[in-house]
């Protein structure tokens, strides 16, 4: 009887965690998008037209967290993982950012 009660609530966490598929085309769209974004951006960095200047390298890596974080949250829903698993996502995530502002610390530009 017990097996059967977990097969149901392994089918109700299944369709919880599933996108409907209007959402996970208007997100692929979203990404889509802020790809051709990122692209013009990262093109126009050292030519004129886009000039951002020294913001420029901040745009594109903060698009990039953008579209991380879409696929992360509609792609692989981890509201239905165990906590170990967030916490190591959450580690990563932080020593992204870390390496991320070494990364614009050291930047030349600046």
């Amino acid at each position: 009887m017990s097996k059967i009660g977990t097969e149901k609530e392994e089918i109700k966490k299944e369709d919880a965690s599933m996108v409907s598929f209007s959402t996970a085309i208007l997100v692929w769209m979203g990404l889509v998008i802020l790809t051709g974004l990122a692209i013009t951006m990262a093109a126009a960095i050292p030519k004129d037209g886009l000039n951002l200047g020294h913001w420029g390298v901040i745009a594109v890596i903060l698009v990039a967290g953008i579209q991380s974080y879409l696929v992360v949250r509609f792609f692989m829903p981890i509201n239905h993982e165990d906590r170990v698993f967030k916490t190591i996502l959450s580690w990563a995530v932080c020593f992204l950012i870390a390496v991320m502002l070494y990364t614009l610390v050291d930047f030349p530009a600046w």
